[in-house]
């Protein structure tokens, strides 16, 4: 018996020490906890900023109708070497074209030089409104010999028109300078008045 209980004894002790060994010195087990993954709707935490972008402001540019103010020059007045020989005289173009008819206004005239003699090859200008616009005319003298050898002409319009004095015309020298001051003269909505005429006279 005494053997026996000596066996159990040893194998009870072995038992024990098996144990003990899978504990730890403080009686803490070795197994460790698994590893908890961050859930994605709760623990993960966004690293998203908010949006701070800006628009820039780039101002805008309204295109707008170009506005161009011409200031006249000054007329050198020392230079008006003509004047107009007489009053403007409004009669019927077909006088001296046939063909300006009713549907032809316009002006016309000669220049003399002192002596009287008809004078060519100065510049005749004519400017007014006529459809909403300001038009400038340009004629030489000389050029429309059916009113003399220092005749011109300036074609207007293709229909006599009421205007009280929107046209002036002048001499002018191969510089755009005045040779004459400037005259107003009217037009009138009349097939018998559909011509202007203007003659111009040297003064020095």
């Amino acid at each position: 018996m005494a053997v026996f209980f000596t066996i159990g004894i040893f194998a009870l002790g072995g038992w024990y020490y098996w144990r003990l060994s899978s504990y730890s010195v403080d009686g803490n087990h070795f197994q460790s906890e698994p590893t908890r993954l961050p859930n994605n709707s709760e623990d993960q935490v966004s690293t998203d900023l908010p949006d701070k972008s800006f628009t820039e402001q780039v101002p805008t540019l309204i295109a707008t109708e170009e506005v161009v103010f011409i200031t006249p020059t000054p007329e050198d007045e020392s230079l008006f070497t003509f004047s107009i020989k007489s009053r403007p005289e409004n009669i019927n173009a077909s006088l001296f074209n046939q063909e300006h008819t009713c549907n032809w206004m316009g002006v016309a005239g000669q220049a003399f030089d002192i002596q009287g003699r008809p004078i060519p090859g100065i510049t005749v200008q004519v400017s007014g409104p006529l459809h909403g616009k300001t038009i400038q005319f340009l004629s030489m003298t000389g050029s429309a010999l059916s009113y003399g050898e220092g005749g011109y002409e300036i074609f207007l319009d293709d229909k006599p028109e009421d205007t009280m004095g929107e046209f002036d015309i002048r001499l002018v020298d191969q510089l755009g300078r005045g040779l004459s001051p400037r005259y107003s003269f009217n037009t009138y909505n009349s097939c018998e008045k559909n011509l202007a005429i203007i003659n111009f006279k040297q003064i020095k």
